[in-house]
């Protein structure tokens, strides 16, 4: 259907839709969109259309869309004025972008990364949210180069990813931060003019804030933005400024709609299938990668004596056992039960730390494959694990050599359904 937008109106569309500008001047988080160009709003997401002059739109709205009108732009003034600051530094400038859950952290990055491509120097952004991450599948960080104007960060393709292995920096935060400085580090040696930091809502409790005020430290950007609708990351800001970093406080756009639970885990489930598609079985020897992330693999298979010796403790035969000079890894049978007082005993028994699972538990365990340098060659999930062969069966679209396979802890099914966490595999 055609609609017509009056200048200094705006059309949010909410997806799943297409919009196409068929008369007029549109524009989309400051990016100017040409006549006759489709773009397509996922479903779960909102995009502001803004009349720079009277236009007439083309949209094609899909099952749960709607269309509002609203006057006046819904990028504040006081984005405009941050971004105008940030992209009058000179040399290399690095923003981290900080806020609650749906507050418009990922429309701020998609504005500040339109406008300095407006300027002509060279930008690229970093997804540190591993739960609604847009340039990578959830549990990675992605690094993307921008080249031209964009409408949505899930549309563009990522120069590397780095792996993390869940949905949420808790639990995994040194391990985030390395992930974040290292591709930090990569596009200032690639001489990126504009590098932005986008971050996950993650802001509540100490945790957060101790999470949050290291990955500033660590990541050293020029410009600390906090999106805020009341005082939500204030705690972390006032640390930022006293450690010296430049600070804007600019708030959240009235027109940001909050998602339940639900709704973040179906866009979670579109990553993970963008991902995945093209997937088909690999079978790999153990002794042909290396394996990180797990206890599987960093110990040798229990000769005849010592595999009896857990038996007499475990209460049944385990499918599968090795150990290193710290750790016990154990497998039992998919029907053995598994008691806690027989898990304490083998505990206080051999003095190590345990990991104990059961054979099947691995069935769509989320995996990053790297080669033998760490460079993220792609995303798959286990299909079974034959302990006695010692062969990892995997799910991937990549085809090439693998040289190190690192375990994550979210399961998903073949349709890219999250299935929960497994942790036993996981140190």
């Amino acid at each position: 259907m055609n609609i017509q937008v009056e200048k200094g109106k705006v059309l949010l569309v909410s997806g799943p839709a297409s919009v196409i500008t068929s008369e007029g001047k549109m524009t989309l988080f400051g990016a100017n969109l040409p006549l006759g160009n489709k773009v397509v709003v996922r479903k779960k997401r909102t995009l502001p259309f803004e009349a720079e002059e009277n236009a007439v739109l083309d949209v094609t709205l899909g099952g749960e869309a709607q269309i509002e009108e609203v006057t006046g732009s819904t990028i504040p003034n006081c984005w405009n004025k941050a971004v105008k600051e940030i992209l009058s530094s000179i040399g290399l400038s690095t923003t981290i972008i900080l806020g609650d859950i749906d507050c418009g952290k990922t429309s701020f990055c998609t504005f500040l990364a339109n406008k300095a491509l407006n300027t002509g120097v060279r930008t690229a952004i970093i997804d540190g949210d591993l739960g609604q991450s847009d340039v990578g599948s959830p549990t990675t960080v992605g690094m993307s180069l921008v080249s031209k104007p964009i409408t949505d960060l899930f549309t563009l393709e990522p120069h590397t990813l780095f792996f993390a292995g869940l949905t949420s920096p808790s639990g995994v935060t040194e391990r985030l931060i390395t992930g974040i400085r290292a591709l930090k580090v990569m596009a200032s040696e690639m001489g990126i003019g504009v590098i932005i930091i986008n971050t996950d809502g993650w802001v509540k409790g100490d945790e957060a804030k101790n999470y949050k005020t290291a990955l500033v430290k660590e990541t050293h950007p020029e410009a600390v933005v906090g999106i805020q609708r009341n005082d939500e990351v204030e705690n972390i800001l006032s640390y930022a400024e006293k450690e010296g970093f430049n600070v804007f406080r600019i708030a959240s756009p009235l027109c940001i709609k909050k998602r339940n639970s639900e709704e973040r885990k179906e866009l979670r489930e579109q990553g993970y299938r963008k991902f995945l598609e093209g997937a088909t079985l690999r079978s790999l020897p153990m002794g042909w990668v290396e394996m990180e992330y797990t206890p599987l693999g960093t110990g040798m298979p229990l000769v005849a004596d010592r595999l009896k010796d857990v038996e007499t403790v475990l209460g049944h035969k385990p499918l599968y056992c090795e150990e290193n000079s710290e750790e016990l890894f154990i497998v039992s049978k998919e029907n053995d039960k598994i008691h806690q007082e027989d898990i304490m005993k083998v505990v206080e028994t051999f003095k190590k730390r345990l990991y104990i699972v059961k054979d099947g538990d691995e069935k769509g365990l989320i995996v990053g494959l790297l080669d033998k340098n760490k460079q993220f060659l792609g995303l798959g999930t286990i299909e079974k694990i034959d302990f006695e062969n010692r062969v990892l069966r995997i799910y991937t679209p990549y085809k090439d050599k693998i040289g190190i396979i690192q375990f994550g802890q979210i399961k998903i099914d073949e349709k890219g359904k999250e299935e929960g966490i497994v942790k036993s595999f996981s140190t």
